[in-house]
């Protein structure tokens, strides 16, 4: 299926170069800093977290939508490092066709014990843009207070979070960019 359009690049290097020219023009214009971004806004989310860890803060809300917006730019760009480790499932959990990010929340509110040496070894379906919706706008947990279990756990999230971010930009500006 492909050998011939490999053919046709080997004998026609301008188009080899027209395809490069592209390949350059999307990395530069769309992923890489569309990848950025998503780092950037989950950081603002991390700090909001740590912050003001409340589901009612305005500024974490705030925050948590414009990584939410980020996530949405690059969500597409599935290929490279948002298959590695199952990054892009970290990010965003779905469809949870069993409810497992609830379950999995409970049971992270019922141990008390969020944050684990290393977060990224809970549940995926704990982990994420979906689980910090559910601790921010889900009634059935966002109703905790600064000394409740949620708040320490919507601050795990939002750490694991910006951490998986961080990882999935380094490693395409590092390794799969160039590779492209």
């Amino acid at each position: 299926l492909y050998r011939p359009y490999i053919l046709a690049l080997c004998l026609f290097p301008t188009l080899a170069q027209a395809e490069s020219a592209t390949v350059a023009r999307v990395l530069d214009g769309v992923i890489l800093p569309g990848f950025a971004e998503l780092q950037r806004s989950t950081q603002t989310l991390s700090d909001a977290a740590q912050a003001d860890c409340r589901a009612n803060s305005p500024a974490l809300q705030e925050a948590y939508n414009a990584a939410f917006d980020a996530w949405i730019a690059v969500e597409t760009y599935r290929a490279g490092p948002l298959e590695t480790k199952g990054q892009g499932l970290a990010i965003a959990f779905w469809p949870d066709l069993k409810a497992a990010t609830p379950k999995a929340l409970t049971a992270l509110l019922a141990a008390k014990t969020q944050q684990s040496v290393d977060f990224a070894e809970n549940s995926i379906a704990a982990r994420g843009l979906f689980a910090l919706e559910a601790m921010l706008y889900d009634p059935a947990f966002n109703g905790y207070g600064l000394t409740d279990p949620g708040c320490p756990l919507t601050q795990a999230i939002a750490a694991d979070l910006a951490q998986t971010a961080l990882a999935v930009n380094a490693q395409w500006k590092g390794e799969f960019a160039p590779l492209m």
